[in-house]
């Protein structure tokens, strides 16, 4: 095999460029930026950020040992990241 053939030609990487027209007019990039978005606004309305920005101050009232604040912290947000990943490609159409 040739380079050209591993890479690709010139003419499939020029018609390949990413542009911002093209973000929102390509049916098969429609559905995920949609879901992007509404995920990026659901998680602002659901509250979620004031429970990261003050979870040392929820952890420390619930009386979580000193120790153990920083690995429930990471584990909330582990638990976000997870559902987050887990909700994105259950809506995505892809197998799992």
């Amino acid at each position: 095999m040739d380079a050209e053939h591993l890479t690709g030609s010139k003419d499939e990487e020029q018609e390949q460029a990413f542009t911002w027209k093209h973000l929102f007019q390509s049916p098969d990039l429609r559905r995920p930026l949609f879901i992007a978005c509404f995920l990026q606004v659901a998680q602002q309305f659901s509250g979620i950020n004031a429970v990261f920005f003050f979870s040392k101050s929820i952890f420390e009232s619930a009386r979580v040992d000193d120790d153990h604040v920083p690995f429930a912290i990471i584990g909330t947000n582990a638990v976000n990241v997870l559902m987050t990943v887990v909700a994105v490609s259950r809506s995505s159409g892809q197998p799992q």
